[in-house]
């Protein structure tokens, strides 16, 4: 399925971040390297759902795995992150399910890698009832932004994501 190299994967609100070498798509064009926590913006284009939401901070690491899932479970829910790497592409699933199982809410879409701090696309959204039958959906255009961010600021030795 994969096109280039390996590069890079995601996963959902991790605090740890490693550095990663650039990667190449089909055309050999070569993407640059991604790695740091992200935050994403969106704007809805269509559907039902509310045209604002709250998105999962989302970081990236290093990884030669083509195919990475991760899930981070917190106190009410967990957090399911699916991302499959397609040369400068990046198929994002994210899915929100509560402790009982029940899926709540889920994105998913591909993700251009556009700049080392920066991801765009767009991302389909559906939210789901409690009976599992769908709430609303919309499709929305997303911008991820890398933030800055201080790693190991233990005994005074902090690093600054680059």
């Amino acid at each position: 399925m994969r096109q280039g190299s390996s590069c890079f994967s995601v996963f959902a609100v991790s605090f740890a971040v490693f550095s990663a070498l650039g990667c190449k798509d089909a055309t050999n064009k070569s993407c640059p390297a991604v790695v740091g926590v992200f935050s994403a913006s969106y704007q809805q284009l269509q559907g039902s759902c509310d045209a604002t939401f709250s998105a999962n901070t989302l970081t990236m690491v290093k990884t030669d795995k083509d195919m990475v899932t991760s899930i981070e479970n917190r106190l009410a829910d967990s957090v399911t992150t699916e991302v499959t790497l397609n040369g400068c592409t990046l198929g994002l699933k994210q899915s929100v399910a509560t402790n009982a199982g029940h899926t709540t809410s889920e994105i998913s879409g591909d993700l251009e890698v556009n700049t080392a701090s920066s991801l765009s696309g767009m991302m389909m959204r559906t939210v789901y009832n409690g009976d599992g039958s769908v709430a609303c959906h919309g499709i929305y255009v997303a911008n991820y932004t890398r933030q800055d961010v201080v790693l190991g600021g233990a005994a005074g030795h902090a690093q600054t994501a680059p």
